[in-house]
């Protein structure tokens, strides 16, 4: 009987582990675990796909052709976006976000005509919304927490890369999985 019994118990157990197999286009990042890992995670596949994300052309004319005004590609930036959207990482509000961006840009664009110098909102990166972030790749396994606020299913996560690049993410938790709504950045000087 208690031979029966354990083999029962061992063959639960084998599948639940079997039934647990997650997709493996989601980060696997479980209940227990915080949202900076979904930050770190999101990083590290911003740093690995930067060079493509930045050839998507998201804004046309200007500078080469300096016959025509600068102007949002719609077309290209649903491709930023959803290859954003395949982190993993990004929450459906931070696409979103991203999308009034571009709206918002191009009534810009088209009420302030402009065919050289920075396009106004364009003028750092921006996921890392700087033009000074590359000590954060110096830096990337060596991310400090310095602000932490949890509310149940919500999480403001200030954090630091080496001296001055220190974002704040928002994050909301989806289905035990964090994903990020928002990332803002403020210089700092110390």
């Amino acid at each position: 009987m208690l031979k029966i019994r354990n083999s029962i118990l061992l063959l639960i157990l084998l599948l639940i582990a079997a039934c647990a197999e997650r997709n493996p286009n989601i980060p696997n990042l479980t209940d227990n675990e915080q949202p900076e890992n979904t930050i770190l995670t999101f990083l590290k596949w911003y740093h690995n796909n930067e060079d493509r994300l930045q050839k998507i052309e998201i804004i046309q004319g200007g500078l080469e052709d300096t016959t025509t005004f600068y102007s949002i590609d719609y077309t290209n930036t649903e491709k930023y976006l959803t290859e954003l959207s395949n982190s993993n990482c990004v929450s459906k509000q931070f696409i979103s976000d991203f999308r009034d961006f571009f709206k918002q840009s191009d009534i810009y664009l088209k009420e302030n005509p402009q065919k050289d110098g920075p396009v106004y909102g364009f003028e750092g990166d921006l996921i890392m919304k700087s033009q000074e972030y590359m000590e954060v790749w110096d830096y990337l396994d060596n991310m400090k927490t310095l602000k932490r606020n949890i509310n149940r299913n919500k999480a403001i996560i200030k954090v630091s890369f080496g001296k001055y690049y220190r974002p704040t993410y928002n994050l909301t938790k989806y289905s035990n999985h964090w994903l990020i709504d928002s990332i803002y950045n403020v210089y700092s000087d110390n």
